[in-house]
C-alpha cells in the first residue's frame, strides 16, 4: 500500500512538462483517488512526505551530479517538512522551485562539459585521480571549469 501511494505521488512529480496548474490538478485527483481507493490510506504528515521527499530527489538526481549540496539543503529546509501542508491546501508552488533548481544545475553541468570539450588536455601534465567506494551524497560546491581537470 505504501509503495503504490507512493507510486503515485511521484508520478505527479515526474510530469515536468506541464505547467504548474496541470501538475497542481494531476496532483490534487492522485491524492482523492488514494483516499477513495484505498482500504487504509497512510496519512500525509510529515513523515511519510519527508520520506517521498528523499525518495523524489533520489530518484531525479540518482548519481548526485546535477543538484548541489547548498541547493539540496535550501530545498530540504524550504520543503522537506512543510510538503504536507503544501499538498493539503493545494498549493504545487514547490515543484516550480524543483524544477528551476534542478533545470539550473543541469544547465550549470552542461556549461562545464562543453569547457571541457572545448578546453585542449596538457598530457604532459601530472594529474592525479582518486577512486573510492565511499558513497558521496551532493556535490558539495560548484566546480569551475579551470579545476575539472587540473590538479591542486
Amino acid at each position: 500500500m505504501k509503495k503504490i501511494s507512493l507510486a503515485f505521488i511521484l508520478t505527479a512529480f515526474s510530469l515536468f512538462a506541464q505547467n504548474d496548474a496541470q501538475r497542481c490538478v494531476l496532483l490534487t485527483k492522485i491524492n482523492a483517488l488514494i483516499r477513495s481507493e484505498l482500504v487504509q490510506p497512510k496519512p500525509i504528515d510529515d513523515s511519510l512526505l519527508v520520506f517521498v521527499f528523499n525518495f523524489f530527489l533520489d530518484a531525479l538526481d540518482p548519481s548526485r551530479i546535477v543538484i548541489l549540496k547548498s541547493e539540496y539543503e535550501s530545498l530540504s529546509l524550504k520543503y522537506r517538512l512543510n510538503l504536507d501542508d503544501f499538498i493539503l491546501r493545494n498549493d504545487c508552488s514547490f515543484l516550480s522551485d524543483i524544477v528551476a533548481v534542478f533545470k539550473e544545475g543541469l544547465l550549470r553541468n552542461k556549461a562545464l562539459l562543453k569547457k571541457m570539450k572545448t578546453d585542449t588536455i596538457d598530457y604532459n601534465k601530472k594529474i592525479r585521480f582518486g577512486f573510492t567506494k565511499k558513497y558521496f551524497h551532493f556535490i558539495w560546491k560548484k566546480v569551475k571549469s579551470k579545476e575539472s581537470g587540473e590538479k591542486k
